[in-house]
């Protein structure tokens, strides 16, 4: 009987843990105190309204299964301390928003906004600025008795003018304070990071460091979707020197984009056992270098363009645009230069390496190259054994296209062009410390809407920074817009547009506005339902919209001066859609623009289409879209102006019963980049079209009963297609599976036609009026075109 009793007593007692409370922070109270006398399982709110916590002291966050929730909060100048120092394990914080000091803290005394230790953390939604350190620091404790990291996730973070990265991952051993030490390299050993998810990162400003960095001996960890503007890199990865117990480990990165920055990926490393480090999907604009990676084994960069970066000076001092240093069993695939450098590409002390479609482009306005690839070969190795060259168009070279360099010593490093010093900051004098003003109360920081009173009058009443929350047992009904002009965050609303009007349900023209949990149903105008025309950092997720003949979603910067940066988009459904599920525009006017928009698993039925992206909307994250009986799956337009460049990854695309597939056309400038892998499109009459795209990446693709046109090329100079199958019947007999037209240095690798399918040509190459070098300008391999007709290519000249 007693071991009954006393296992009620402990589920009691553990549930009790588990529940905590729900604190609702006082703005005129410290803010120390209140977070670190939560008792564990607690959920802990800010106020709504003006409330922003001002510190001089750190907050340590020592119990676990800790919440906190819409914290705005900043340090005051002088003061060298983190905001939230966390070692306990399964803390969540959300929609937060920390300002820190930079500009006052001397540089050896610089700390991180937040500090992680603990393991299953989830943080999400936030935006961190002027650290005088990382803004998120993750590393585990050598001397606390939890000495690893274990699972957690970090995401949708943006970061501002932080002294160092936005996110920093790894476990530089940290001093004990107590004992004044770093610990013994035995300690050391059982210290690790694993198993963390990093996605949606964005960061601007941060001149000395970048987006992240992975150092120090990190394990199994997953990296997707990051920008980096105006940094010194996009990513980095790094070790200190101190072990061999450092060394960074299956590392996987995609979908990154840089610009504006020195490096795109750097790799500041030492000679130790680094490996399984991958990159797929990265885009590097206007860089002062591409690439410099450096001891890692197994390294592996698929899908990888450098362009417009490096320039003359680089020539001139006789260095390259990427670096590459000891790396055995390197594998690059699909890379595309254009910039300048005395080589492309520079390889030396490394074995095993493979390089597949490597292409420098051909304008001399954008590419200054004295070298493709140099390699140099290690002592008793021969480049022959030791590096394969296929699949590559290397001929705008100056000089060599491939130059091997036999083994000599290794010259000592040279200084780098134009890097950017690590100089200290100023030293400035820690101000005495004065009580600041109280700042006001703040209100509820949730509020219950009420369905028997307008919307319209709720959501104006609310403070900024509410959550408002809608009734499960009723639909407010609306005739006109509502403006969100403050960032808010709603949740469960279900809104119905009423009437004739042709006008939107809610127009965002905030920062940080979050809808989430919603259904919205229009009355069939062609008016979107949600018009998103300034702000930024907005979030639309886990929705749905039905009966409207315009757009679901529109994004479309309001006038000339207006930009549109950051938008979250993610479970949303569609049906019964005139327009487009997500319409994204940058507009007519030339100043405006609208960037950096992540989507993921999206889907329409019946419909225009899931995703339509208009002159030149840059940066688009887009995975996991479904679209069933639409006009066109995905529609990308451009208007051809040089100063506006659109781009996009999209990722695992199914359509079925389409007229359209996939059609992308840029004008004559060829700004468009496209990247796309795992589309499967079924009973669409025509299949992937692209015009006037640069260098498209295309991979595996499945096109089953196309009526005609399953994929079709026009003027896409440096096109890739990878493992495209297309199968199924049709109608009648097709004129080719594959149409290139007017495309210069095209790779088409594994492309297979099934036995049952009526086409008369596997592939047509037409050169149209250029001088017929088909060879020269096409190479396919691995093709599986005998099920053809007539034949399996056809080479049409000029």
């Amino acid at each position: 009987m007693m071991k009954g009793v006393d296992v009620v007593v402990l589920v009691a007692v553990v549930l009790s843990v588990v529940c905590g409370e729900r604190i609702v922070l006082n703005c005129r109270k410290d803010l120390k105190s209140q977070i670190e006398n939560a008792v564990s399982g607690s959920e802990i709110l800010a106020p709504s309204g003006g409330c922003e916590f001002v510190l001089h002291k750190h907050i340590n966050v020592t119990r676990d299964d800790i919440t906190i929730r819409g914290l705005r909060a900043t340090i005051r100048d002088g003061y060298p301390e983190p905001m939230l120092n966390v070692t306990g394990d399964r803390f969540v914080m959300t929609d937060f928003e920390l300002t820190g000091n930079a500009e006052s803290i001397l540089d050896g005394l610089r700390e991180s906004l937040v500090y992680l230790h603990g393991n299953d953390f989830d943080i999400r939604r936030g935006k961190l600025s002027r650290a005088s350190r990382d803004a998120i620091g993750i590393q585990p404790v050598w001397f606390s008795p939890n000495k690893r990291i274990d699972r957690g996730r970090v995401s949708d973070i943006v970061g501002y003018q932080n002294s160092r990265e936005t996110v920093s991952l790894g476990n530089f051993p940290l001093l004990d304070f107590d004992t004044g030490d770093y610990g013994t390299e035995e300690e050391r050993k059982t210290v690790y990071v694993s198993n963390v998810h990093l996605e949606n990162i964005r960061a601007y400003g941060s001149e000395l460091k970048g987006a992240l960095e992975v150092s120090d001996g990190v394990e199994d960890i997953v990296v997707k979707n990051i920008y980096a503007e105006d940094c010194r890199y996009g990513i980095a990865i790094q070790d200190h020197g101190v072990s061999e117990h450092e060394s960074n480990n299956r590392v996987s990165v995609s979908n990154l984009v840089v610009f504006d920055s020195f490096f795109a990926v750097l790799s500041q490393t030492n000679p130790i056992p680094h490996s399984d480090i991958s990159f797929k999907r990265v885009l590097a604009r206007h860089c002062t270098r591409g690439m410099r990676m450096r001891h890692i084994a197994r390294l592996r960069m698929d899908d990888v363009r450098i362009l417009e970066s490096g320039g003359p000076f680089l020539v001139s001092r006789g260095r390259s645009l990427n670096e590459i240093e000891d790396c055995p069993q390197l594998k690059i695939k699909d890379l595309l230069i254009s910039g300048g450098g005395a080589q492309a590409v520079a390889i030396e002390q490394s074995s095993g390496v493979s390089l597949t479609g490597i292409s420098l482009a051909e304008e001399p306005e954008v590419s200054n190259f004295n070298v493709g690839v140099q390699f140099m070969e290690e002592k008793g190795k021969s480049a022959e054994n030791e590096l394969k060259i296929k699949q590559s168009f290397l001929d705008p070279a100056r000089k060599d296209d491939v130059k091997i360099i036999p083994a000599t010593p290794v010259p000592e490093p040279t200084e780098e062009p134009n890097e950017p010093p690590e100089t200290p900051l100023p030293e400035v004098t820690p101000p005495a410390f004065t009580e600041a003003p109280k700042p006001d109360r703040g209100s509820d920081p949730v509020v219950f809407l009420k369905c028997s009173r307008d919307l319209e009058e709720q959501l104006s009443e609310a403070e900024p920074y509410a959550t408002l929350i809608g009734p499960s047992y009723c639909t407010f009904k609306v005739r006109r817009t509502i403006k969100l002009r403050q960032p808010q965050i709603l949740r469960g609303l279900k809104v119905w547009l009423e009437g004739d009007s042709s006008t939107p349900i809610f127009s965002i023209e905030s920062e940080d506005v979050k809808i989430f949990e919603f259904r919205l149903k229009g009355n069939g105008s062609r008016a979107p339902l949600i018009a998103i025309i300034s702000g930024g950092n907005f979030f639309v997720e886990d929705g749905s919209f039905s009966s409207t003949d315009g757009d679901a979603v529109a994004v479309e910067p309001r006038n000339d001066t207006t930009s549109l940066e950051g938008g979250h988009f993610r479970r949303l459904r569609g049906n019964g859609i005139g327009g487009y599920l997500l319409a994204l525009r940058a507009g007519s006017k030339r100043a405006a623009f609208a960037k950096n928009f992540f989507i993921e698993d999206v889907s329409l039925k019946k419909g225009g289409g899931v995703l339509q992206m208009n002159d030149g909307v840059e940066n688009v994250f887009a995975h996991d879209l479904s679209a069933i009986d639409c006009k066109t799956a995905v529609l990308i337009k451009h208007n051809g102006s040089k100063s506006m460049v659109s781009s996009a990854f999209v990722t695992s695309l199914s359509a079925r019963n389409c007229d359209r597939g996939v059609h992308a056309t840029s004008g004559s400038e060829r700004t468009m980049h496209l990247s796309m892998a795992d589309i499967n499109l079924r009973n669409c009459v025509r299949g992937i079209r692209l015009t006037n795209v640069n260098g498209p990446r295309i991979y595996r693709v499945r096109i089953k009963d196309s009526i005609r046109d399953p994929v079709t090329l026009t003027s896409c100079d440096f096109a890739v297609l990878r493992d495209v199958n297309i199968d199924g019947t049709s109608p009648s007999a097709i004129d080719s599976a594959i149409y290139i037209y007017r495309s210069k240095k095209v790779i088409v690798a594994a492309p297979t036609i099934g036995a049952q399918t009526q086409f008369n040509h596997g592939l047509t190459f037409d050169e149209g009026n250029e001088t017929p070098l088909w060879a020269k300008f096409l190479m396919i391999v691995n093709e599986d075109f005998a099920a053809a007709k007539k034949s399996p290519i056809r080479i049409v000249g000029g």
